[in-house]
């Protein structure tokens, strides 16, 4: 069972607050977290650029430059990857529905 609209959220979260988007779930959730293969590559591309903490807030341009690092570059630039990334980008989501969403998707 899982919750593909909660995933979506989670990563729109991370994406829209950035650092304090991250820590909020970081406890909680990691790339394997995620049933999709999508959703598991935008996370562990998030991830690489807010954990350390160097970055506070992530764009399209560090997503991609993420991927290539991570060698996910070729799956993120397929147009069904890049319409499902602009999704994410363009979700709106409160804050803080944000822990409560990634434990659902923890549980599930």
């Amino acid at each position: 069972m899982h919750d593909y609209s909660a995933e979506r959220a989670v990563l729109a979260g991370i994406y829209s607050y950035g650092s304090k988007g991250y820590d909020e779930i970081a406890d909680l959730l990691s790339f394997d977290s995620f049933h999709l293969d999508s959703n598991q590559t935008i996370f562990r591309c998030l991830e690489h650029i807010l954990k350390d903490g160097d970055s506070t807030k992530a764009d399209y341009a560090s997503i991609m430059s993420a991927a290539s690092s991570l060698g996910v570059e070729p799956f993120l630039k397929q147009r069904s990857e890049q319409e499902h990334l602009r999704g994410i980008m363009n979700m709106p989501i409160n804050v803080e529905n944000l822990r409560k969403l990634a434990a659902k998707v923890r549980k599930l």
